[in-house]
């Protein structure tokens, strides 16, 4: 692996051997989340600067991204990117909202107060950020929500892909980036956990990071129990 991820693993945005899950509910052996890295500066401002690509600097009118760390994350992106001499960017976010009923939802933040849907009109150039692609089902979700805007999805970039299968085709865009393609990770489904993985072996669940907490909600009588891991 290279720089970005041994940074990330010294600053708790990987972290190696557990039992953890992801927000797609499959279960995992190595958590990443950059999230985590979020209050390292240093770590996150080489990040942001690996971010900006010729193939889409200066040519884009829109960087989006999810949250949770696409909140301050396209920010950071934005500031590297004017940097680097690319003008007249706008930096845009969504909340992805969870029902009851498991189904996700994406929202724009309260328009009185950014406005943001006055920038997405149809022939709109936008890049999509994003932390981690795990299953692409999150950058799905925000690429669906984006098209009915009307607007030109340019290309998804990603600090970490976890899953090979996740390409540009599958997403249906022009182009995908990572910084960092992180092979071996294997994910387990429900089914696949207790027939070979971890739940089989009843190797506790981390409440946090991941979405232990959840999982607990759910299966409360695991036999493997719960452990919260310190930061």
């Amino acid at each position: 692996m290279g720089a970005i991820y041994d940074a990330l693993v010294e600053n708790d945005g990987i972290h190696l051997g557990g039992h953890f899950i992801y927000t797609s509910g499959v279960h995992v052996e190595r958590y990443h989340n950059v999230r985590w890295s979020a209050c390292d500066n240093d770590t996150m401002s080489m990040i942001a600067s690996d971010m900006v690509d010729p193939q889409w600097a200066g040519q884009v009118d829109v960087v989006f991204g999810p949250e949770t760390l696409g909140r301050t994350f396209v920010d950071r992106v934005g500031q590297a990117a004017s940097q680097q001499g690319v003008t007249g960017l706008k930096v845009m976010w969504c909340q992805i909202v969870k029902h009851d009923d498991g189904t996700r939802e994406v929202r724009l933040p309260d328009e009185e107060m950014y406005g943001f849907s006055r920038y997405l009109k149809p022939g709109a150039k936008v890049w999509i950020i994003d932390d981690v692609l795990s299953k692409g089902t999150t950058s799905l979700l925000v690429l669906n929500f984006l098209r009915a805007f009307g607007v030109e999805i340019v290309g998804v970039s990603a600090v970490l892909r976890l899953n090979q299968t996740v390409t540009a085709k599958v997403l249906g865009v022009p182009a995908l980036q990572f910084l960092e393609d992180v092979v071996g990770v294997e994910m387990l489904s429900e089914a696949e956990c207790q027939e070979r993985g971890m739940c089989s072996r009843n190797e506790p669940i981390v409440l946090k990071p991941g979405h232990g907490f959840e999982y607990q909600i759910e299966h409360p009588d695991y036999p493997g129990g719960y452990v919260d891991l310190d930061r």
